[in-house]
Formats: structure tokens, C-alpha cells, sequence
């Protein structure tokens, strides 16, 4: 089987990125209510567009990216895991949170990070009612990542601009949601669609490179912990 070893890495570290993030923002503001959105996320050298679909605890994040590859994440806070689908080989891998797997990926807990929130004020994005945070994040070792998160009140963060820094050299991320529709997701979204098989159980997981392309963002807050093999 041939796997496109080089972008479906880089694009790995570009979702979880976002993935990881969300959910330290959010014991600051939980999110109330079920959603589905379209996505723009950026950074320096990437841009992914896809659709995010949200209940309460349970995220999956459906990722496109230039050259056509689509990557899908989905995130378990009720279960402590967290799912890289590869649709194109209908495969996946499994990140427990706290628990290194074979490929040497583990998966830290929103709560061993420290978040400040501090509101800025009230802010009309796109005629959608927000209110602008400043947001601090350090994890455990002290790397800290610092920007603003724009929620509506019922805490759907609808814009994301962040900026860390990590031995001087500086990480932008921005994200911003649209076509914002409220409701629950059918339940089947949040699961591994039947017929996927897991890289471990196919030998293939504790053969997977460190990943490569992704110095910018490898030393976020959340994201170190998964390049523990390099």
C-alpha cells in the first residue's frame, strides 16, 4: 500500500494543532451547544479549509488542503482519545491522552495545561454577535502561547489569532469559522466509520516516520508531547 508519507504528516501536525488547542480554550468558556461550521485555519506555511462539526466533548474536524488531500481528526474528550482518520486508505491511528502509542504520539489533557481568559469586550464578526478574550496558555513546562479568541455566548469560537513563543522563535495560528449552523451532529460522526482499519493492528503505525514539515508548530503548547520521538 503507498502512502503519501510527506504531506499527510505535515497535514497530521496542522490539524492536531487546532484539535489539541480547542479544548484548553474551552474549560475557560465551554461550549453549551452542538454545531456544525466551515473552517479557515492558517499559519505561516499552511492553509487548510474543511467543515468542523461539534457536540459538547466530542469534536471531528474534516480538513482539505491545496493540493486536494483531506485529512479527518476526531477528538473523544468522554473517552480520553483521539482519532487521525486517512480516508484516502481507510485507515486510522488512536492518540490516548496520557499514554504514548507505538509510534511514539501521545496525547496530553486539557487540564495539564494552566489558561487565563481575560474578556476585551464585545465584537460584531461577519453579523455574528462575539466577545474578544485574551487568551494565555503554558503547559507544563512552561512554554506559554498568548492571542485572542472571539466566542458567542454560548462559547463557539468563531475567530482564533495566536502567537507562541518557544525559545525565541515565534508561531502564528489563526482560524475562523462560517456558515454556523446549531444542532446536533448525528452521533456517527464522532465514531471510526466502519471498514478502517487501525495502523497498529496492521504492523504499520510503529513504522511511522517523525514527523516531517511541521517545525512551526511542533513546539506548541500540546503538540511537543506528540514529537516525542524526534
Amino acid at each position: 500500500m503507498k502512502f503519501r508519507t510527506f504531506n499527510q504528516s505535515a497535514a497530521l501536525a496542522i490539524s492536531l494543532s487546532v484539535t489539541c488547542l480547542a479544548p484548553t480554550v474551552a474549560l475557560a468558556q465551554p461550549e453549551s451547544v452542538a454545531y456544525s461550521a466551515d473552517f479557515l485555519f492558517e499559519t505561516a506555511d499552511m492553509a487548510q479549509t474543511g467543515r468542523v462539526f461539534n457536540s459538547p466533548g466530542k469534536e471531528r474536524r474534516e480538513s482539505v488542503f491545496k493540493d486536494g488531500q483531506t485529512l479527518t481528526t476526531i477528538r473523544r474528550d468522554d473517552l480520553g482519545k483521539m482519532w487521525m482518520l486517512m480516508p484516502d486508505e481507510h485507515m486510522y491511528m488512536e492518540i490516548s491522552a496520557g499514554q504514548q502509542n507505538a509510534s511514539g504520539m501521545k496525547a496530553e489533557s486539557p487540564a495539564d495545561f494552566k489558561t487565563e481568559m481575560t474578556e476585551v469586550g464585545p465584537e460584531m464578526l461577519d453579523g455574528i454577535a462575539t466577545t474578544k478574550h485574551k487568551v494565555i496558555m503554558t503547559d507544563a513546562d512552561g512554554t506559554k502561547m498568548g492571542g485572542f479568541w472571539w466566542t458567542t455566548a454560548e462559547g463557539i469560537p468563531v475567530k482564533m489569532d495566536m502567537l507562541a513563543i518557544d525559545q525565541g522563535d515565534k508561531i502564528r495560528l489563526k482560524q475562523q469559522l462560517s456558515n454556523i449552523v446549531l444542532g446536533e451532529p448525528d452521533p456517527a460522526l464522532f465514531e471510526i466509520p466502519p471498514g478502517y482499519e487501525s495502523m497498529m493492528s496492521m504492523g504499520i503505525e510503529s513504522a511511522m516516520p517523525s514527523i516531517p514539515g511541521a517545525e512551526t508548530i511542533k513546539n506548541l503548547p500540546g503538540i511537543k508531547s506528540i514529537f516525542n520521538n524526534d
